[in-house]
């Protein structure tokens, strides 16, 4: 019983993760995107911890843990490359930007 409740949240999941992909294509706006790459590793993430339950064996929560981490770092880097785009299109516009407490103003 346990197992096919866990097969049916793995199926169930793997679906959610497909559907997000298909949300992140059709994204118009780079926002849009990151908020789908973040969904996708969540959704990855649980998958894997799932699947470790699901096998019974541990060592699957490391690759869960290294995958957490690296999920986390490709949505970091997508919000700075979207700040620099924003900076980047207010500099051609003429706006001026100064430094304010280790803030942009």
């Amino acid at each position: 019983m346990f197992k096919s409740v866990l097969l049916l949240l793995l199926i169930v999941l793997c679906l959610c993760a497909l559907l997000a992909l298909v949300y992140i294509i059709t994204a118009t706006q780079f926002e849009d995107r990151i908020v789908g790459t973040n969904l996708v590793g969540t959704i990855v993430i649980n998958l894997i911890a799932l699947l470790a339950v699901f096998l019974d064996v541990t060592f699957i929560v490391d690759v869960c843990l290294v995958f957490a981490f690296l999920s986390f770092l490709s949505v970091v880097v997508l919000c700075r490359l979207l700040a620099l785009q924003v900076v980047e299109k207010g500099l051609k516009e003429g706006k001026h930007y100064r430094k304010k407490g280790g803030f942009l103003e």
